[in-house]
């Protein structure tokens, strides 16, 4: 019954996210519900810098492909 009432629910969540949970001292039983910001700041980082032109806009990922044998 200890886990229950200690350990919080990670499913899901990535490391940075967890981080932020602990850091902001997020209740145990609030980690499974709570909107973490972290991932709304890398996306405007990410945005931001296609704005200024650090990087390439809808830049095309080269795939490699196998030829198939049968």
């Amino acid at each position: 019954m200890w886990y229950y009432f200690f350990l919080p629910e990670t499913k899901g969540r990535t490391l940075e996210e967890i981080d932020e949970l602990f850091e902001k001292k997020v209740p145990t039983s609030q980690f499974k519900t709570y909107k973490t910001t972290i991932l709304d700041q890398a996306r405007e980082d990410v945005q931001s810098r296609h704005i200024k032109g650090d990087e390439k806009p809808n830049a095309q990922v080269e795939e490699k492909s196998e030829p198939v044998t049968e």
